[in-house]
């Protein structure tokens, strides 16, 4: 299994977004795993999402905008109570900009 941010630093305003996919051993797509991901944010508080799918072994999660900081996420996929796999990683989320008027 593999899940990944859409890129490695989302801006303070924008949602984040995470995409997955899970395959057996024959790499043959798996569409009715369960893809479990926690997100820890800078001060170690942790929080739990359920990835959605969308066909062909593909998953994907938005969590809406995050505050400024480096996030930690694990994901791990499971079938009928088997673990399929876990992947984790990082993304960073920028601090928010405020518009300035035009000149």
């Amino acid at each position: 299994m593999r899940v990944e941010p859409v890129r490695q630093t989302f801006a303070g305003d924008e949602p984040v977004e995470l995409t997955g996919q899970v395959y057996d051993e024959s790499f043959d797509p798996i569409d009715n795993a369960s893809v479990e991901v926690t997100v820890t944010a800078p001060g170690g508080k942790k929080y739990p999402y359920t990835m959605n799918a969308t066909g062909s072994g593909q998953y994907e999660l938005s969590v809406g905008s995050l505050p400024a900081g480096t996030y930690q996420y694990r994901a791990r996929a499971t079938r009928d109570g088997q673990a399929l796999g876990s992947d984790q990683g990082s993304f960073a989320v920028g601090a928010l900009t405020s518009a300035r008027p035009a000149c």
